[in-house]
């Protein structure tokens, strides 16, 4: 059975006090109309937050701690191959490719 609680709704106002300044009211408003945050539409088309919503919120937030050094592998080292660059221009305003438009 499900307390009250439950189906609590809260306005973006109120979830950026409950973060303590993580989201300002009205990223958290952008966020919910571009869609990349769970939320629920009232009356009129306002934003309400439920209790499994600020908690995928701040799920979504979360710093997950780095793996230890240890267990990663660093990547093989490939050789690095300089590229072979001629010493005669070749673009289109170059003297040579004019002569030789020219010759043809």
């Amino acid at each position: 059975m499900s307390t009250p609680t439950d189906f609590t709704g809260w306005l973006p106002s109120e979830v950026a006090e409950m973060t303590r300044g993580l989201y300002s009211e009205s990223e958290l408003k952008r966020m919910a109309g571009r869609g990349e945050i769970a939320h629920h539409r009232g009356a009129r088309g306002k934003v309400i937050f439920f209790r499994d919503d600020v908690r995928a919120l701040l799920r979504h937030t979360a710093v997950h701690p780095a793996q230890a050094e240890k267990t990663t592998q660093a990547p093989a080292t490939a050789e690095f191959t300089a590229p072979v660059v001629s010493p005669f221009r070749t673009t289109s305003r170059s003297r040579a490719a004019h002569n030789e438009k020219a010759a043809s």
